[in-house]
C-alpha cells in the first residue's frame, strides 16, 4: 500500500488515528471509549502501516454495525491489500444498506488513485450484476433502473427453451391462416425453423451448460455438455455471464446440415466426443437472459435487440434478421405482410438463401413482434412446415382407438417383383400380385376410402426420406414422415413412380451415421486464403488435408486478373501454397469450384495459366535477389506435379533460378 506524504494528515481524520508525540495512535471511534487510545506506533510510514492494519482490524470485526465511512475504509484497505473476498463482503454489505435506503454512496473509484482503480476493476468482475449496479449508480438511478430490470436470482442452468408455437399453418393457405389471426395487422418476424434438437445455452456465473429438452434424450441426462466441449467454449467467450439462450443443435458436414437424428445419435452414442466437435452447431434464435436481465416478459423485438450484441463463432450461429426481403438472413421483418413479400421470404429461405448450413430448414416460424416468451404454448408463435404432395397406395385401414369414423390408411409405393425381391423383408408387403414398399401410416383423417392394391391417396409428408440398401445398392426404399391424407385420386391405380419420391427425398437432409461421421476427416476452417496457407507447415502434410467438395476462397481476388506483380513476397509464397493444395485436390476431381455462389471452376488449365504467371514474377525477383524462394523444397507428389506442368510455360533461364 502506498502513502504520499501530503495524504497523511487526510488519512489520519479519515481513519481516526491521531499523530501524538510524534507517534500513530489508533483511537476508539465510537461508543463511550471514543477518543481513547488503544495503540500507538513509531511516527514512520511503517509505523503509519501498522496503524492503519490495527484499525481495520478493529472496524473488521464490525463491520455490519460500522458507519458507511468506516465501511469505506474497509472496502478500499481490503482491496489494496488484495484481500478481495473481505472486499466483496463489504461492498455486498454496502449495496444492500443502499438498496434499503440506509445510505446514497456510490463508488467512483475512477476519481481515485490510480492504484486502488486498478485493483477495483478486477474486484468489481466478481460481482452479482445486482450489487455492482447498485453501487455504481446514483440513487435515483437505481430506483429508475430497478423498475426495468429483472435479475437473475434464482434461475439455475438447465433446460429453458421451453416455449412451443401455439399455432400451426401450412403453407399452401399460409396468408389465410396469418389473417385469420389478424397477424397481418402488425409487425411479425418469419424466420427458418431449423432440424435440429432444441437446445438451451447457460452461463450462470462462470460456468456454462447445454441442455436439450429431456423428451429427446429421455434414456440419459438432458445435460449434454460433456458431448459439446467446443460449443461449450465458444459460447463461454462470446456472451456475459448470467446469459440463456434458445437454440437448435444440429450436425453439417460440407455445408450442407443432416437430419436432425444425427445429432441424437451422437449424444447416445459411446464413441468419444472428440471425434464430432468440428461437425457440431447452434442455431440460436432468442434470447432469455442476458448479463443478469432477464428477458422472458420482453417483447420479441428487445429479446433480439440483445441477441444482436452477441457475435458468431465458428460452431455457433446468431439469427441476424433483416427488414427488407434480400438474401443472407434468418429472419425476416415485415410490417405490412401480403402475398407477395411472404412469397419472396419463403422463397429466399426454402432456396437456401439464408446465408447458414444448406437444407437446416425443416420450415418456418411466424412470430410477433409485441410478445414475449410466453410457456408452454406461446400465442405469438405459428409453425409452417414444407409438405411434399405424393400419391401412394392405400392398401389397408384402421380405425383410430377410440373412434367411429377416423382412419389410419397403411401406404405403399409400387414396385416390381425383381426390385421386390432385394428389399429387407420388414419393409415390404406383397397383395393379390401387387408388390410395395411400406411407405409409413397416414395421420387421422375423417376421409374414407375402401383400400385395396389399386386404390391411391394423395398424401402429404413433412418428409421423404431415403435408405440406403446395403446388399443392393440399386434398390433404395422410401418412408414418409407425417404423412396427411389429402383425397383419393380415383383416376389412378399406381403410385407415383420411384424418381419422384428419390427426387423430393433430395431435399430433407441426410442421415448420417455416427460411425461414418467418426471416420470423416474434418477440413480446417480459415478466415482467409492467406491464413490457410499460414497453417501449411510442410506440403507433405497436404495429404491429410480434407478440402471438401466446396472449398471457399477469397472470391475477390480469383476472379479479377491475377496480377502478382502487386503482391508482397510473402502473399506469393501463400499463393503457390494455395496453388499446390488445388492441384493436390484435383487429383480427384476434374475441377473445383471458386466458391459456393458462382460458377466459375479451378481446373487444371486454370492453374497452370495462374502457376505460370505467379512463378515467372518469383523468378524476376529471385533475379535481382529481392526475395528467397525455392520451388521444390520438398518430394511432395503435387508440388511436383504442378511445377512439371507450369515449367513447360518457363524460359530455361527462369526454370534455373527457381530450383536453386
Amino acid at each position: 500500500m502506498r502513502l504520499e506524504n501530503k495524504k497523511i494528515e487526510e488519512e489520519l481524520v479519515e481513519k481516526k488515528i491521531e499523530k501524538r508525540n510524534g507517534e500513530f495512535c489508533v483511537i476508539h471511534c465510537h461508543g463511550a471509549d471514543a477518543g481513547k487510545v488503544i495503540k500507538c506506533y513509531p511516527g514512520t510510514k511503517d509505523g503509519y502501516k501498522k496503524a492503519l492494519k490495527m484499525h481495520y482490524a478493529i472496524m473488521a470485526n464490525k463491520y455490519k454495525e460500522a458507519p458507511p465511512n468506516d465501511l469505506l475504509f474497509l472496502i478500499k484497505y481490503s482491496i489494496l491489500n488484495g484481500l478481495d473476498n473481505e472486499a466483496i463482503r463489504y461492498l455486498e454489505e454496502l449495496g444492500e444498506r443502499k438498496e434499503r435506503g440506509e445510505t446514497d454512496i456510490s463508488i467512483h473509484f475512477k476519481s481515485a488513485n490510480s492504484i486502488i482503480y486498478q485493483h477495483w476493476k478486477r474486484i468489481k468482475q466478481k460481482l452479482n450484476n445486482k450489487t455492482l449496479a447498485i453501487l455504481i449508480l446514483e440513487p435515483y438511478k437505481y430506483e429508475k433502473l430497478k423498475d426495468t430490470l429483472t435479475y437473475l436470482k434464482s434461475v439455475k442452468s438447465g433446460y429453458h427453451s421451453t416455449a412451443k408455437p401455439a399455432y400451426r399453418g401450412e403453407l399452401p393457405s399460409l396468408f389465410e391462416d396469418i389473417k385469420h389471426l389478424k397477424w397481418n395487422e402488425r409487425p411479425i418476424l418469419i424466420d427458418i425453423k431449423a432440424d435440429g434438437l432444441r437446445l438451451s445455452l447457460n452461463k450462470i456465473g462462470n460456468e456454462c451448460t447445454a441442455f436439450v429438452d429431456p423428451q429427446d434424450l429421455k434414456k440419459k441426462s438432458p445435460n449434454v455438455s460433456n458431448r459439446l466441449e467446443t460449443i461449450i467454449k465458444e459460447f463461454n467467450d462470446i456472451v456475459p455471464n448470467n446469459t440463456i439462450v434458445d437454440a437448435e443443435l444440429y450436425v453439417a458436414v460440407n455445408g450442407i446440415a443432416q437430419h436432425r437424428t444425427v445429432i441424437n445419435s451422437i449424444l447416445n452414442t459411446n464413441i468419444e466426443a472428440s471425434k464430432f466437435q468440428n461437425y457440431i452447431f447452434a442455431f440460436v434464435f432468442d434470447m432469455l437472459y442476458y448479463n443478469g436481465k432477464d428477458l422472458r416478459n420482453a417483447s420479441l423485438e428487445e429479446r433480439l435487440h440483445y441477441l444482436s450484441k452477441i457475435k458468431n463463432s465458428e460452431h455457433i450461429r446468431m439469427e441476424t434478421v433483416s427488414e427488407s426481403q434480400s438474401p443472407g438472413f434468418q429472419g425476416y421483418i415485415l410490417d405490412n405482410i401480403n402475398e407477395d413479400n411472404l412469397e419472396r421470404v419463403l422463397n429466399l429461405i426454402f432456396n437456401n438463401k439464408h446465408g447458414i448450413h444448406k437444407n437446416l430448414q425443416e420450415g418456418i416460424m411466424i412470430k410477433t413482434l409485441n410478445h414475449n416468451y410466453e410457456t408452454p404454448q406461446n400465442k405469438g408463435w405459428m409453425k409452417a412446415k414444407q409438405l411434399y404432395e405424393i400419391d401412394v397406395v392405400a392398401y389397408d385401414k384402421s380405425l383410430v382407438k377410440g373412434q367411429t369414423s377416423v382412419w389410419n390408411y397403411d401406404l405403399g409405393i409400387n414396385v416390381d417383383k425383381n426390385y421386390y425381391d432385394k428389399l429387407p423383408s420388414k419393409i415390404k408387403i406383397e397383395l393379390d400380385g401387387y408388390y410395395f414398399i411400406k411407405y409409413g401410416r397416414s395421420d387421422n383423417t375423417k376421409l374414407n376410402l375402401k383400400p385395396s392394391p389399386t386404390s391411391i391417396l394423395r398424401v402429404a409428408s413433412e418428409e421423404i426420406n431415403k435408405y440406403e440398401n446395403i446388399d443392393y445398392k440399386d434398390a433404395p426404399w422410401y418412408r414418409g414422415y407425417i404423412n396427411v391424407a389429402m383425397q383419393e385420386v380415383s383416376e389412378k391405380s399406381r403410385s407415383d413412380s420411384l424418381n419422384v419420391f428419390d427426387k423430393l427425398a433430395t431435399f430433407q437432409p441426410r442421415r448420417l451415421s455416427v460411425a461414418e461421421l467418426a471416420r470423416l476427416k474434418h477440413l480446417q476452417k480459415y478466415k482467409s486464403v492467406i491464413d490457410l496457407a499460414n497453417n501449411i507447415e510442410d506440403y507433405s502434410d497436404l495429404k491429410l488435408i480434407l478440402l471438401g467438395s466446396k472449398l471457399k476462397l477469397e472470391r475477390s481476388k480469383w476472379k479479377i486478373p491475377y496480377k502478382p506483380e502487386k503482391l508482397s513476397d510473402n502473399q506469393l509464397h501463400d499463393d503457390w501454397k494455395l496453388l499446390v493444395i488445388i492441384q493436390s485436390k484435383l487429383k480427384e476431381d476434374e475441377k473445383i469450384r471458386i466458391d459456393e455462389e458462382s460458377d466459375e471452376y479451378f481446373t487444371e488449365e486454370k492453374l497452370i495459366n495462374l502457376g505460370t504467371q505467379l512463378l515467372k514474377e518469383i523468378a524476376n525477383r529471385k533475379l535481382i535477389n529481392k526475395v528467397e524462394f525455392t520451388v521444390l523444397r520438398n518430394n511432395s507428389e503435387s508440388c511436383n506435379k504442378l511445377w512439371n506442368l507450369i515449367k513447360q510455360n518457363l524460359t530455361d533461364e527462369e526454370v534455373e533460378i527457381l530450383i536453386k
